[in-house]
This record gives C-alpha cells, sequence and structure tokens, in this order.
C-alpha cells in the first residue's frame, strides 16, 4: 500500500504503469544477449583508458555491432516485434547525411557552389600536382573524418538499442543499476590511486599527469565527464528507489532512521557513497571544468528538487544538500589546499583561458570560410594550424570546445542538428517531469544532472570524443527518450508517425536488406578500426626506432634504417590514408640515404642516386598531398628537398606553403626560419627560429645556421641569451671555423660562467641529478680545479656507475692531481666497463711509466 497524505489527490500518486508485454515482446535468447553485451561495452570502454587506442577502439566497433545484430534479428526474425520510433533518429539521420556528403567524391562544380572556399583552397594546393580535378570531396582529411564517423556510430548503435530494449521502468532502472555499479567501480579505482599516490594508471602504466588522478582515464578531465554522467545515473537511481516508496514525495531529511530500518531503502545508502567518493574524486582530480560542471549542475538539480511542485521528487533538495556536506568533509581531508588552489587560479580568469579563447576566436575564422558544411569531421588538427593565433607552442589537437569543433568541422549543419538533437532530448527531460510517474520523474532528474554537467563541461573540454563517453552519453540519452515515451500526456496527442513501427510485416526481401546494410556499415566500420590497429602496432614499433636514431644523429646502420624503414611501410600499407605514416615514412627514407657526407664541410653528397632517391621521395609527398592537402609538414620537407638536394625553384613556395598551414611543427619553423634567413629576412626568421626552438627543435641546428651558413653569430648570439649551453654550442662553432678571436673567448667566458652558478645551484643540494654533477665536473676539470672535478664526477658516479666516459675523465683528473694509482684504479674500471677502450689504454701506458705507479690488472 501506498501512504496518501491528506489533501493529495490520489489519482496523482502513481508510479509508471508495467505494461503487460506481448508474447512478441517477452524478452528471449536475443534481448539477453543484447543486454549482456551492451553491459560488457559500457564496463569496458572507460576501463581500457576510455577506449582511446585502436585496439581498444576496434573491441568497441566489434561490441556495438554484435548488439545492433542482436536487436536487429530479433526485430526482423520474431513475428510481431516492433521497432521503437523517435523523432530524434530525424537529426542523427540528417547529421549522417551531412558527414557523407563530406565523404563523397562529389564534381568540383557542386562543392564550389556548396564550399567555395574548400575549393578555392585544394585548388591553390594542389594545382602543380596534376591528376583528374573533375571531382574532390568537402573533407580535407577522409580518414579523420571516417575515424570518428566509426566512434558516432557507436553512439547512434547504443542510442537505437537503448530506446528499443528500455520499454518499462524496470528496464530503466536495471540498466542504471548497471551504469552505477560501473561508475562506482572506476570512481573506487580513482580513489585507491589518488590515496596511494600513485604515478601509473592501475599503478603499471605511466599516464601525461605527474599523479594518476583520474582512474582509468589519461587525462582528468575526461574522467570528469565520465563520473559526473555515471553519478547522475547513480543519482536518477537514488530518487527513483525513493519516488517507489514514497510517491507523493513526502519523505523529509527528519525521518533519516527510516532509510536505516527499511529494506528496500537500504540500496539508496550505497548509492550515497559512490555520490560522495565520485564527487571527491572530481575535486581531487583538479580538474576545474569538472569541478565547476559538477556544483552548477548539483545546484540546479537540487533547486528543481526543493521548488518542484506536484507528485513525485520534491522537497528533497535536502538530499544533495546533505551530500555535499559529506563531500566537503571528505575533499578536507584529502587535500583541501591543492583544490583550493586550483580553484584559486579562476580569479585570473582571463590570463588563465586566454589562449583557449584566442583558439575559439580562431577556429571561428576557420568556420566562417567554410560555414555551411564544414572542413571535414575530425579535420580540426589538420585544418585550424593555418588559422592558428594562440600563443600556444604545441599543436591543439582539439578546440577544447565541443560546440566550436563541430562548427568547424560540420559547419552551421552540423551544428544545428545536434543542437537540434540535444533540444529534443531536453524536451523528453521536460515531459517526463510534467507527466511521468514518481519513479521516471527520480530518474530523469538524476539522468539530467549528468547530462547538464557534459554539456557544461563541453565548453572547455573535447571530452566526448572519447569513445567511453560517448557511449554513456548515448545511454543516458536513450534512456531519458525511453522515460519520455513511457510518460503519456494528458493532452491530447497530435502524432503524424505511429510510436512503433512492426519490421516483421515487411516482406522477406526487404528484412534481408536491412540486415545487410546494417552488416555492411558495422563490416566497414570493423575493417577501418582493424587496419588502425594494425597499422598502430606496426608503428609503435617505429617509436622506439625512430628515438633511438634521433638520439644518434640519425647515423645509424643500414640494418637500423631497413627495420625502420620496413616497419614505417608496412604501417602505410596497412593505412594508406594516413598522412603523418606517410610523412614520417619518407623522412626516414631521406635521412637513410642522406648519412653519406663530404668529410670536410659535412654537407651531403649529392650522388645521381641520391638525386634519384630525392626526386622519387619528392614524388611520395605529392601523393600524401592528395591524401591530405592541408598537412604542411610534408609541404615543408618537400620543399627542402626541391630547394637545397634538387635545386628546384618550387622549393620555396612549398616551405612557405608548409610554414602557413602548420607554424605550430618544429620542422616546419626551422625550414622556414632557414629560408628566410638564407635570403636574409633576418626579422622573420628569428621569429620562425624562436617558435621552432621552444617547440623542441634541436638549438644546434640554429647555431649552425647563423655562424656556418650565413655568417650572423650575433643573431646566433641573440637566440643563445640566458641558455648557457647555446652560448657554448656558438662559442665551438666560432673554433671550429678559425675564429679564436675576441668573440670566440668572450662567448665562451660568459657561457661557461653562466653554466657553472647555474649548476652550482643545482648541485648544492642532495639529490642533485648525475648529470648536473658531470657537467659541473667537467668546468672544474676545464679550470684545471682538479680537486673539485675529482670530488663532483664521484658524486656522480655514485649515481650513474656505468658512464665510461665520466670514470675516464675521473682518471684523468686524479693523475693531474699526483693520486697515480687511484687514476689507475678508474682506468682499469673503464676497461671492464669498455673492453679495448683506447683511450683508457693510452692513460694506463702513461700512467704505468710513472715513477711508483703500481699497474692494476
Amino acid at each position: 500500500m501506498i501512504a496518501v497524505h491528506a489533501g493529495t489527490d490520489p489519482a496523482l500518486l502513481r508510479r509508471e504503469p508495467r505494461r503487460k508485454l506481448a508474447p512478441a515482446e517477452q524478452p528471449d535468447f536475443f534481448d539477453t544477449a543484447t543486454d549482456w553485451l551492451l553491459t560488457g561495452l559500457l564496463l569496458f570502454a572507460p576501463f581500457a583508458f576510455g577506449s582511446v587506442e585502436p585496439w581498444s577502439e576496434q573491441i568497441v566497433i566489434a561490441a556495438a555491432g554484435a548488439i545492433v545484430a542482436c536487436l536487429a534479428i530479433r526485430l526482423l526474425a520474431r513475428p510481431g516485434s516492433r521497432f521503437e520510433w523517435s523523432w530524434s533518429y530525424v537529426p542523427i539521420a540528417l547529421w549522417l547525411l551531412v558527414v557523407l556528403l563530406q565523404l563523397a567524391p562529389l564534381p568540383t562544380g557542386l562543392v564550389r557552389t556548396i564550399s567555395p572556399e574548400t575549393v578555392s583552397l585544394k585548388s591553390s594546393l594542389a594545382h602543380d600536382l596534376g591528376g583528374d580535378d573533375s571531382r574532390t570531396t568537402l573533407t580535407f582529411y577522409s580518414l579523420a573524418t571516417r575515424h570518428d564517423l566509426r566512434i558516432v556510430l557507436v553512439g547512434i548503435a547504443v542510442f537505437a538499442t537503448v530506446i528499443n530494449r528500455c520499454r518499462q521502468i524496470a528496464d530503466v532502472r536495471r540498466l542504471l543499476v548497471r551504469i552505477a555499479i560501473i561508475g562506482g567501480a572506476v570512481a573506487m579505482l580513482a580513489l585507491l590511486q589518488d590515496l596511494t599516490g600513485t604515478e601509473k594508471i592501475f599503478w603499471t602504466f605511466p599516464g601525461i599527469q605527474p599523479r594518476a588522478t583520474s582512474g582509468p582515464f589519461v587525462h582528468y578531465n575526461h574522467y570528469c565527464q565520465f563520473m559526473n554522467v555515471s553519478m547522475g545515473a547513480a543519482l536518477g537511481l537514488m530518487l527513483m528507489i525513493i519516488g517507489e516508496r514514497f510517491p507523493d514525495g513526502s519523505r523529509r531529511a527528519g525521518r533519516i532512521g527510516l532509510w536505516l530500518r527499511e529494506r528496500s531503502l537500504r540500496p539508496t545508502l550505497w548509492l550515497a557513497g559512490f555520490l560522495v567518493i565520485g564527487s571527491a574524486t572530481v575535486f581531487y582530480s583538479l580538474s576545474r571544468g569538472g569541478i565547476i560542471s559538477l556544483l552548477i549542475a548539483a545546484a540546479i538539480t537540487g533547486a528543481i528538487l526543493v521548488c518542484r511542485k506536484g507528485p513525485g521528487p520534491r522537497g528533497q533538495g535536502w538530499i544533495i544538500g546533505l551530500l555535499a556536506i559529506v563531500v566537503g568533509v571528505c575533499v578536507i581531508f584529502m587535500g583541501f589546499d591543492a583544490i583550493y588552489a586550483r580553484l584559486a587560479t579562476l580569479h585570473n580568469f582571463n590570463d588563465r583561458y586566454q589562449d583557449r579563447w584566442q583558439i575559439v576566436k580562431d577556429v571561428s575564422v576557420a568556420w566562417r570560410r567554410f560555414p555551411v558544411l564544414g572542413t571535414g569531421l575530425g579535420t580540426h588538427e589538420v585544418v585550424y594550424p593555418m588559422f592558428d593565433r594562440s600563443n600556444l607552442t604545441a599543436l591543439a589537437t582539439h578546440a577544447e570546445n565541443e560546440y566550436a569543433q563541430a562548427a568547424e568541422e560540420t559547419g552551421a549543419a552540423g551544428l544545428t542538428l545536434e543542437l537540434v538533437f540535444l533540444g529534443m532530448i531536453g524536451w523528453q527531460y521536460m515531459r517526463v517531469l510534467r507527466h511521468g510517474g514518481a519513479d521516471a520523474r527520480g530518474a530523469a532528474i538524476g539522468l539530467g544532472f549528468g547530462l547538464l554537467a557534459i554539456s557544461i563541461h563541453s565548453f572547455s573540454d573535447f571530452g566526448q570524443h572519447l569513445p567511453a563517453n560517448a557511449i554513456l552519453t548515448a545511454t543516458v540519452c536513450g534512456l531519458l527518450v525511453s522515460l519520455g515515451r513511457m510518460s503519456r500526456q494528458p493532452l491530447k496527442r497530435v502524432a503524424a508517425v505511429p510510436a512503433t513501427m512492426n519490421l516483421s510485416r515487411l516482406g522477406l526481401p526487404r528484412r534481408i536488406l536491412v540486415m545487410a546494410a546494417t552488416a555492411i556499415v558495422f563490416g566497414w566500420a570493423l575493417r577501418d578500426a582493424d587496419a588502425a590497429r594494425r597499422a598502430n602496432d606496426e608503428w609503435e614499433h617505429v617509436t622506439p626506432l625512430a628515438a633511438d636514431l634521433a638520439k644518434e644523429g640519425w647515423e645509424g646502420s643500414d640494418d637500423d634504417f631497413t627495420d625502420l624503414i620496413s616497419r614505417a611501410a608496412m604501417a602505410c600499407e596497412f593505412e594508406p590514408g594516413n598522412v603523418t605514416y606517410r610523412h614520417w615514412l619518407n623522412v626516414y627514407r631521406w635521412y637513410s640515404i642522406s648519412r653519406a657526407r663530404d668529410a670536410k664541410s659535412g654537407d651531403i653528397l649529392l650522388t645521381p642516386q641520391t638525386l634519384d632517391f630525392a626526386r622519387r621521395i619528392v614524388g611520395e609527398f605529392e601523393e600524401a598531398h592528395r591524401v591530405c592537402p592541408t598537412f604542411g609538414p610534408s609541404w615543408c620537407v618537400e620543399g627542402q628537398l626541391e630547394s637545397v638536394v634538387l635545386k628546384q625553384p618550387s622549393g620555396a613556395d612549398h616551405i612557405r606553403t608548409g610554414y602557413m598551414l602548420a607554424h605550430c611543427d618544429p620542422t616546419a619553423c626551422f625550414l622556414a626560419a632557414s629560408l628566410d634567413a638564407r635570403e636574409g629576412k633576418w626579422d622573420r626568421a628569428m621569429e620562425e627560429s624562436r617558435r621552432s626552438m621552444a617547440l623542441g627543435w634541436r638549438a644546434s641546428d640554429f647555431v649552425d645556421l647563423y655562424v656556418r651558413q650565413v655568417n650572423r653569430p650575433d643573431l646566433a648570439l641573440e637566440l643563445g641569451r640566458g641558455n648557457p649551453d647555446l652560448m657554448l654550442e656558438v662559442a665551438t662553432a666560432l673554433e671550429k671555423r678559425g675564429d679564436r678571436g675576441p668573440l670566440a673567448l668572450q662567448v665562451r667566458a660568459e657561457g661557461t660562467a653562466a653554466k657553472k652558478t647555474a649548476l652550482q645551484t643545482l648541485c648544492a643540494g642532495a639529490d642533485a641529478p648525475p648529470n648536473a654533477l658531470a657537467g659541473l665536473a667537467q668546468i672544474y676539470l676545464d679550470e684545471l680545479d682538479y680537486n673539485a672535478a675529482t670530488d663532483f664526477y664521484q658524486r656522480a658516479l655514485a649515481l650513474d656507475y656505468q658512464q665510461v666516459s665520466w670514470r675516464l675523465n675521473l682518471a684523468h683528473a686524479l693523475a693531474r692531481s699526483g693520486h697515480t694509482d687511484q687514476a689507475l684504479h678508474e682506468a682499469h674500471v673503464c676497461l671492464r666497463l669498455r673492453p679495448q677502450m683506447g683511450e683508457a689504454e693510452k692513460l694506463i701506458s702513461q700512467l704505468s711509466t710513472r715513477p711508483g705507479s703500481i699497474s692494476r690488472q
């Protein structure tokens, strides 16, 4: 029985009615399989680091395909099965049409009509490439568009499945329970990682943050979005249970003891615990966007609970208040100072978010050039750099604003359809609050909390690009649509389309056609995902090989380059449309053939064979331009080969084109600086040089450029001010070219003094790094202060015993200070570590002839 308060209309005090299922709607094997596949997908996606790696994306797509297959077989093979219709499918279908138009090779005249700037830019970039220009695509990078489309298809599959599986309030409750359990597991992992202070995800895998404060996710913003939506599901389940027990909303905080006595209410205590832990981990992640969106969503949800009239969840804002108090206590004990310091940075909002706001403004410039259908889904990374005017020295792979990026990539058409879809979900939310039963309203309020939080957070982050977050958001949207469908309006309905569609009435050929189309779509997605995974597996071998060769100045053996190039070529074979793989494969090829250099000048030996290879590499870069014409680094390297090696006049234009397209790429900046320096455009060259160095380009290359190539050592010194190592490199370069006059001496003295001061400060503590200790020891050795050199070399070797060069220098310092026996001992250690070391053998031979020396074997 339901207790009814005096003065309350009993007709209003109802739960969502349980509709009697028709025989065709009774759960069967395919329903059970669909439910567990969906649960497995919701569980796997977050714990696989958010499913951002190609291997995990492939598993996600395979699971989504299996879910759709089970749903399709049930709908089409079982007599009387019905497909639940929703008007929210319409903007989804139209949005898919926009993306398919971006991918389709359309007549160039039609594309010029739709997006004249697309044809203009592509034509200006590819005017000398030749080929058929009668057709082109709206997207600038088809591979990126197909990748993001695959993730969207997964979300659509989950959304439609939830609508068709959650036909009763019990189905909604069951799915909320599973989401809450999964979210609780993620929160517990984050809490344990926070408490142990680990720097690694799962205490095993290194992340990008100083500490692993985001559970299984790599970035804390992505974790916060997932956790806020999960907590919304838990809150909805909690309010749902309360609504079922007290449908008139009469339960107040004054009778909390009832929670401890009634078995039906005990699950709410576990849910409250999850809400507390989840909220605390969001705070401790130090994500300002996550914290702010959580607070705003909680405040609005609390206001709805307090102010809402009528039956169902009302007068229960005390739940939010009590949870907030408990979360506050947890935050104080877990690390209030760090959280307060993080939020205090919002005081300088303009300074902190100036670069992000500049990104949004730059994206708006891109949108104005491609306003209707955008640059192509997923193309921000290869299109935005040409519009980038921010002070960031790194490539912004995303716009840090979902709405701005949607406008850039899909134009006004795509953004409008996305907002229409969100508006339809919001309408379903309001419909449930007005006309739903007490339990349905409670569920909707909690789900609305999660969607509101991520909608706010999406103004400053791109978390919905992660499959884990996209899947969970699609699930929540599907649940709200299901709840809205269950809520029967008392008003007269105007329905042009039935709520369900009986697909079994279709003829056999049409049913087979529907299933075949579904299989083709997900088969294509799975095939592309598998190709991306296999290519990435090869590239994971390429990355360490390339890093090792880079440390050696790309002077590796033939076997090293054969292994590197074969792996990179295999990655390109698996995924030929990947412009990044194509670019680096050709860079590695050039590094391989450019190892032969003149012994005196150090310049590359340009043999006929070398020139022939260079022409072939230029041709490969031109093929890469067809894959993605706006990938700037390939234009730059092609231009360098044409200008320096092949002596073609087009090289300079291609270098400038590359810099225009990618002035956040260190290679593009360096090559543009080299070109402008050779042409005497000094101001531009210096600006490009500073940017390239800030992006991590080798400073020694700029010393060679300004000292040896263009004879402007003063500019090299200007770059080196405040950088002792760079000043010493300038001095060395001056000495190598025979300039040992006052300038070289002054530069070396200033650089040495600055470096000595910096190293002395660094080495004053007991935890000084061994490299710093050895560097300071070398300075003392050069100054003939052998005792100090000995002391610091010994400290450095105590931390890094295997450094043979340091030990040999220590032996020299000991020998010159008269400690012959100790010097012999260190020289013999060098031979044990590196047998047949010529310098060590020579030192032993010299020291063994000294009077009183004892040769040690």
